[in-house]
């Protein structure tokens, strides 16, 4: 939930009332069991079992706009015995599943490297979703009047198997290093939807839609060692991502990305220089609240056509030492240039018209990271100034991203090999900035936030 504009300019950390209870649980359960095993002459045979299992209930404030907004913002400057009834807050509850099991074939042939791998690969997210009412009263509290049924909001399981195999070859030629590659997918997505009224499941499926997919994705690309200081390096790839089931035109995102450059060492300096190319014929795009889909269309896909996004990335570093201390200076800016290449009407982000850059993209990013090594103690700042952006194009005056400048500061002292204690200051100046603009409200970025910690490693 965010604010009006007028409450940010006020108190840009304050909350309304109508999200007291909003919270987020969390459970998540990871395993790994990784096998390697090296024969002959360079062999390699790698292999990875894994399982994940995430759960969360988010419960927050549920169908809030601009107008909701006003409307809490209002009674909490004025409230009234009233009241304000029917505030929907639901548990976005949901279990979330990834497991496989993939190998790796390492095998060395004289000028060649040949990687060849296989992966079989499983997901699903369950969503059981209900929402429950509340009144907000005279006082700013909450009372609930009317607790929702377990899967009256969202009852389905959204699921996913993938097959893949995939070789790739690194031919080395005197300072030229050719890599291609090529990786075949078989992926199967599949949504089952049972009725909101079924909390057991025990009616049988309202809806059984699934996508089969089948493609081929080609890699190509080089290095060359121009000398002992400068590397050219080169590459184009294809991109892709299957259509989800909530995907109603079931169309695939397909893009070809290129990137070209140099990587060079030379007088202390190490850094990149790398242009990039990124050429969509259909992007997709997720509904969710946050981005302020309506209930209905939450957790479908969406497509925005043909986008092309193209920039260039250069980043220098050096290292400066004394007998007693390093002094580590890193910069890093980044370009970038976003372009819809047709018209269309989102939901998300009102009307789209060719030419138009994408919403939450900067053109300019920079950081600057400065640091300071003794024997045991550690100290970095770094400074980050990120360009304006909209978030919209609507209204792109009153849904602009203001830039910003934000330090950051981190410390650590090593009490020995095993201990240490560490400090770190995100925002250190408590720079107030928009990181968000949607439903109508503003969201501001994290403010000075400060961690002390101590860790005993063994």
């Amino acid at each position: 939930m965010g604010l009006t504009d007028e409450d940010y300019q006020q108190s840009p950390y304050r909350r309304y009332a109508a999200s007291q209870n909003d919270e987020m649980n969390t459970r998540h359960n990871a395993y790994q069991l990784n096998y390697a095993y090296r024969f002959g002459d360079g062999y390699e045979f790698l292999a990875t079992a894994y399982l994940n299992d995430f759960h969360r209930n988010w419960y927050k404030a549920n169908s809030v706009g601009l107008s909701t907004l006003e409307q809490y913002s209002d009674f909490e400057a004025n409230p009234t015995s009233e009241g304000i009834e029917g505030i929907g807050i639901k548990a976005n509850n949901r279990d979330y599943q990834a497991k496989g099991i993939q190998s790796e074939l390492h095998i060395p042939a004289g000028d060649h490297y040949v990687t060849v791998g296989v992966r079989y690969h499983e997901d699903e997210m369950d969503r059981f979703q209900w929402q429950d009412t509340y009144t907000l009263n005279q006082d700013l509290s909450l009372t609930l009047t009317e607790r929702g049924l377990p899967g009256s909001d969202s009852n389905r399981v959204d699921s996913a198997e993938a097959s893949t195999l995939f070789i790739q070859d690194e031919w080395t030629i005197d300072a030229l290093v050719v890599s291609a590659g090529l990786r075949y997918e078989d992926i199967t997505i599949t949504r089952e939807e049972w009725s909101k009224s079924d909390p057991t499941r025990s009616n049988g499926l309202t809806k059984d839609v699934s996508n089969d997919t089948e493609i081929l994705v080609p890699s190509l690309g080089a290095t060359y060692t121009l000398n002992e200081n400068i590397t050219l390096l080169a590459g184009i790839q294809k991109g892709y991502a299957p259509a989800a089931p909530g995907n109603a035109d079931q169309e695939e995102e397909e893009s070809v990305n290129i990137e070209f450059g140099s990587r060079f060492n030379m007088d202390g300096f190490s850094g990149e220089v790398i242009a990039f190319y990124s050429d969509y014929d259909n992007m997709h795009g997720n509904c969710t609240a946050a981005v302020g889909c309506s209930d209905d269309n939450i957790g479908d896909q969406y497509n925005y056509g043909e986008v092309e996004v193209a920039g260039f990335e250069f980043s220098a570093a050096r290292t400066f030492a004394t007998d007693t201390a390093m002094f580590p200076v890193k910069l890093t800016y980044t370009y970038t240039d976003s372009e819809f290449k047709n018209n269309f009407d989102s939901e998300i982000w009102g009307t789209v018209e060719k030419g138009d850059a994408m919403p939450y993209v900067p053109e300019n990013q920079v950081a600057l990271s400065l640091g300071a090594e003794f024997s045991a103690f550690v100290v970095n700042s770094q400074i980050r100034y990120v360009s304006d952006a909209h978030a919209n194009l609507t209204e792109s005056g009153l849904n602009a991203i203001d830039s910003r400048v934000v330090w950051d500061l981190a410390a650590k002292y090593l009490i020995d090999d095993n201990q240490k204690v560490y400090l770190s200051v995100d925002n250190l100046f408590d720079k107030t900035y928009v990181a968000n603009r949607s439903n109508g409200g503003i969201q501001p970025g994290k403010p000075r936030t400060v961690q002390m910690g101590y860790t005993y490693s063994f």
